[in-house]
């Protein structure tokens, strides 16, 4: 029997099941990327669902760092 196909829609970002306390400072840093505030909560909302036992500032540094090495 063959299987079924893969959905070739993405997944929504999910939000982290905990708070994140994401410092300004870097936020206005990754706004400097990105142009928009949303699209730079969505990045550190991605990192901290693909890192779940880190705390926001790590977060926004790893999607900082990230997007400076044009990772995404």
């Amino acid at each position: 029997m063959p299987l079924p196909k893969a959905s070739t829609r993405p997944r929504p970002i999910e939000p982290p099941r905990r708070a994140l306390d994401v410092p300004t400072a870097l936020l206005l840093k990754l706004d400097r990327y990105t142009y928009d505030r949303e699209i730079s909560n969505r990045l550190v909302l991605k990192v901290a669902n693909n890192n779940p036992g880190k705390d926001g500032h790590w977060c926004a540094e790893k999607a900082l760092w990230d997007i400076e090495r044009d990772r995404y």
